[in-house]
């Protein structure tokens, strides 16, 4: 897991001080959002391409677990994705690897447990990363997008309040 200390939002964070502790969490949530998918959407454009699976994978969740003081976004790569109707000729190929399975509704969903094989490599198998450099292509521009959006809904989450 790659944790970032975003500086440099001055003057967002002036703003923020003078709001109670849940408004500046939701705010701050707001912005993060917007950044984080930022970076998905960077890093689901650079995954290597066999049957789509692993770009399909990429998601943004909110971290729940952090204390109240802390806000936090993951980008996740990994984890099972619903086929589609047209990615029954995969299912022959998935099912021998078996990499088919399927989900609560009965709908078939591929398993994209080598996501971390492909972005760090193996013994066999050389690194194609996507999250890394994703991260870093973007960075600035998620840094410029988080604050966007927080100047954007301040004034909606404190007339509210």
């Amino acid at each position: 897991m790659i944790k970032t200390e975003i500086r440099g939002l001055g003057g967002i964070k002036q703003l923020l001080d003078g709001l109670p502790r849940n408004l500046q969490k939701k705010a701050l949530r707001f912005g993060l959002r917007a950044a984080a998918r930022l970076i998905a959407d960077e890093a689901k454009r650079a995954a290597p391409k066999d049957t789509g699976n692993l770009s399909r994978a990429i998601r943004v969740m909110y971290d729940r677990r952090l204390p109240v003081t802390q806000v936090g976004f993951s980008v996740w790569a990994g984890g099972s994705v619903a086929l589609r109707q047209r990615d029954a000729g995969q299912i022959p190929r998935l099912t021998r690897r078996g990499l088919l399975g399927v989900n609560k509704k009965g709908k078939s969903v591929a398993d994209t447990w080598y996501a971390q094989f492909q972005e760090f490599g193996t013994i066999h198998h050389a690194a194609q990363p996507y999250l890394g450099p994703a991260l870093q292509n973007k960075a600035e521009a998620a840094i410029r997008v988080a604050a966007d959006e927080i100047r954007r809904r301040l004034p909606d989450i404190v007339r509210r309040f």
